[in-house]
C-alpha cells in the first residue's frame, strides 16, 4: 500500500512469511458455545436404594451440581456433544473405573442409578478365555471305599472329561437322598474315580447317583462353580457380592451370577438360590438363567463387575413410618412404636442406626426416583421417639420442598452394604459467557479466561 501527497511519500509493506506472522504459537481450537468444563467432579456417593421386599426397582439420582449440562446431543448438537461426551466413573483407591454407558442413564438433572448397576474391573475377552463352569451328574452305581473313606468309584464315570476341579462339592445319592460326602481333594486323573479332601463318615456300598459342582442337595442340576485356569482371583481382589457376567459358547446365552466366595485362585463359588434383590448375595443367580444345565460348559468371554452402590431395604413402601414432628430443619422425630424387630430372613426392619440412608416422602407412597436421600448422623432416644438428624436441611424426596414434619410425611430407611463415590467429566453451557468476547494472545490467557 502506498500514499503520496505534496512533498510526502508513505509506503507500507506487509510481510506475510514466517516468523513475521507467527506472533503467538497457540493450540488449535474449535470456536463455539461458551462452556464450563468439569473434570472428575464429585456427584456424591451412590446409595443403591432398592425398593420394597424384592428390591431393585427404585432409581436414585445424583445431581450434576450445574444447570445446562450437555448430557446428550439434543443440548448442543451432535458434533459438539461428540467432541466432549460426559463420562461417569466410580472413584476407587487405586484408579477411577468408568461406568459403561449401558449401565447408567443420564438426564438434564443428573446420573440415574439403580441398586443392580455395576462397573467392570476385570475383563477377559473372546479368544483369550479358557474359562468354564465345571459340572458333572450321572445316575449310576457309586461307592466310597471302606478302606480309606475317601476314594469314590463311579461306574461309567467321565469326571476327567468334565474337567472336575479340586474344591468342588460332591453329592452322592444314598437311600434316595442326595448327600454331601465332601469336596474333591485333587484334580481327577481317572474318569471313574475321585478322591475326597477328607474321609467321609462311613463307607457307601451302593450309591445310585453322583453330582459334582452344585451348592446344595436341594439345588440339583444347578452348577455353582466358575473356573479359569489362567486367573488369580485373589490378586484381582474379587469380593463377595461382585457379579460375574459370562458369555457362553456352548449355551449361547449371557449368564449373570453373584460371587458368594473365592474357593481358590482359579475358582469362584456362585449364587444358585432363587434371586431376592433385597440381599446382596441374591442379586443375581444362576437360577435366573432360562437354561437346563446338564454338563460342563465353556465361557467364551467374561467380565467381573462390582456394584456401584447397594443398600438393603429396612423400611420402605408399605412399611414406611409416619413422622411425629419436625425438631429442626435437619432433625425430626419418629415414634419408636413404628419400628419392628429385625427380620434376618427378609433383611428388613430393625431400629435406626447412624450411617443408614433415609428419605422423607410427601406421603405414604414412595417415589420412583429418589433425589433427596440423607445419612443418619445423629440419633437420640427420648423415651418415646427416635430423634433423627442429618448434616443438611431435609427436603421431601423427589421435590424441591423442605419437609414440614407433618404426620402425612413418611420416613423410609436403608442399610448400606456397598457405597462408592461417583465422579464425572462433563460440560455445562455457561449462560454468562455466551456472546462475550475475550482477547486471547497466549495459552495463559485461555487458562485465565475459562478455567474454573
Amino acid at each position: 500500500m502506498a500514499y503520496q501527497g505534496p512533498n510526502v511519500s508513505v509506503t507500507q509493506k506487509f510481510e506475510l512469511s514466517p516468523p513475521a506472522v507467527a506472533i503467538e504459537d497457540l493450540p488449535s481450537v474449535v470456536v463455539g458455545t461458551a462452556y464450563d468444563v468439569y473434570e472428575k467432579e464429585s456427584l456424591g456417593n451412590a446409595p443403591g436404594l432398592s425398593s420394597g421386599t424384592s428390591g431393585g426397582a427404585a432409581v436414585s439420582r445424583l445431581g450434576w451440581g450445574d444447570d445446562n449440562v450437555v448430557f446428550d446431543h439434543t443440548v448442543a448438537g451432535r458434533r459438539a456433544f461428540d467432541f466432549y461426551p460426559p463420562k461417569v466413573y466410580v472413584r476407587a483407591a487405586i484408579q477411577d473405573y468408568e461406568i459403561e454407558g449401558t449401565d447408567i442413564d443420564l438426564s438434564a438433572d443428573g446420573v440415574l442409578l439403580d441398586a443392580s448397576d455395576t462397573y467392570p474391573y476385570e475383563t477377559v475377552l473372546e479368544g483369550a478365555s479358557e474359562a468354564y463352569v465345571p459340572y458333572y451328574a450321572l445316575t449310576a452305581t457309586v461307592t466310597i471305599l471302606a478302606s480309606d473313606l475317601q476314594t469314590v468309584n463311579i461306574t461309567g464315570g467321565a469326571v476327567v472329561t468334565a474337567k472336575i476341579q479340586k474344591g468342588q462339592k460332591v453329592y452322592v445319592t444314598i437311600a434316595a437322598t442326595p448327600t454331601l460326602v465332601g469336596t474333591v481333594g485333587s484334580t481327577p486323573t481317572s474318569e471313574g474315580k475321585i478322591r475326597l479332601a477328607t474321609p467321609y463318615t462311613a463307607a457307601v456300598p451302593a450309591g445310585t447317583a453322583i453330582e459334582i459342582g452344585i451348592a446344595s442337595g436341594s439345588l440339583l442340576a444347578m452348577p455353582s462353580n466358575f473356573y479359569d485356569p489362567n486367573a488369580d482371583f485373589f490378586a484381582s481382589r474379587v469380593q463377595i457380592g461382585d457379579i460375574l457376567e459370562m458369555n457362553t459358547n456352548d449355551l449361547g446365552e449371557e449368564i449373570l451370577a453373584t460371587v458368594v466366595s473365592v474357593v481358590n485362585k482359579n475358582m469362584l463359588l456362585l449364587m444358585t438360590d432363587t434371586a431376592n434383590d433385597n440381599f446382596i448375595l441374591k442379586l443375581k443367580s444362576m437360577a435366573d438363567a432360562a437354561l437346563t444345565f446338564t454338563a460342563t460348559f465353556s465361557v467364551g468371554s467374561y467380565k467381573l463387575t462390582r456394584l456401584i452402590g447397594f443398600s438393603q431395604t429396612r423400611y420402605e413402601d408399605a412399611t414406611a413410618i409416619a413422622l411425629v414432628s419436625k425438631a429442626a430443619a435437619n432433625q425430626f422425630k419418629v415414634a419408636q412404636t413404628g419400628f419392628i424387630a429385625y427380620n434376618a430372613a427378609l433383611g428388613q426392619f430393625g431400629d435406626p442406626e447412624v450411617g443408614f440412608w433415609f428419605t422423607i416422602s410427601p406421603d405414604a407412597t414412595q417415589v420412583a426416583t429418589h433425589t433427596r436421600f440423607y445419612k443418619i448422623t445423629g440419633l437420640f432416644d427420648d423415651g418415646t421417639n427416635w430423634v433423627i438428624s442429618t448434616d443438611e436441611d431435609i427436603y421431601l424426596d423427589g421435590t424441591d420442598t423442605l419437609f414440614t414434619g407433618a404426620v402425612t410425611e413418611y420416613f423410609a430407611m436403608w442399610d448400606p452394604q456397598i457405597e462408592n463415590e461417583v465422579v464425572a467429566d462433563f460440560r455445562a453451557i455457561n449462560d454468562n459467557e455466551v456472546g462475550v468476547v475475550k482477547r486471547i494472545t497466549s495459552v495463559s490467557d485461555i487458562t485465565t479466561a475459562w478455567s474454573r
